[in-house]
C-alpha cells in the first residue's frame, strides 16, 4: 500500500495500524511497537495517523513516560480523543495523567 498510495495516505496509516494490532493481540506487543514506530518516524502526518495506537501500544509494553508523550500530543492536537482513551484499557497506567493533560472546561463538564 505504501508503494502505491503513500507513506501518509490514510488508508496505509489505516493497514498499518491494523497490523499492530494483529501483531498485539497474537501476543507481539514489540513488534506492535516496532511497526508504528517506523510508521510515525516517516513524518508528522504519518505520526499524527498512528499516534493514539502507538501510544497504547507503548504503555503496554511498560515505556509508559513514551506513552504520556504521545498522548499529551494527541490531547493537544484533538481533544476529542481524551473521550476515547478513558474508554480504553491499554491506557489505564497513564489514565490519570490524562485527566490532568484535559482542558479544564472539558475535567468539569
Amino acid at each position: 500500500m505504501e508503494k502505491t498510495l503513500g507513506p501518509e495516505h490514510p488508508d496505509t496509516l489505516w493497514t498499518a495500524n491494523l497490523l499492530a494490532t494483529l501483531l498485539n493481540e497474537k501476543g507481539d506487543s514489540p513488534a506492535a511497537v516496532f511497526l508504528l514506530r517506523q510508521v510515525a518516524g516517516k513524518s508528522a502526518a504519518c505520526l499524527a495517523g498512528v499516534r493514539y495506537n502507538l501510544a497504547c501500544y507503548e504503555c503496554l509494553s511498560g515505556n509508559q513516560e513514551e506513552a504520556k508523550r504521545l498522548i499529551a500530543d494527541e490531547i493537544a492536537a484533538k481533544p476529542s480523543a481524551c473521550d476515547q482513551a478513558f474508554q480504553d484499557d491499554a491506557l489505564t497506567a497513564i489514565h490519570d495523567f490524562m485527566r490532568q493533560q484535559q482542558p479544564a472546561s472539558l475535567r468539569d463538564a
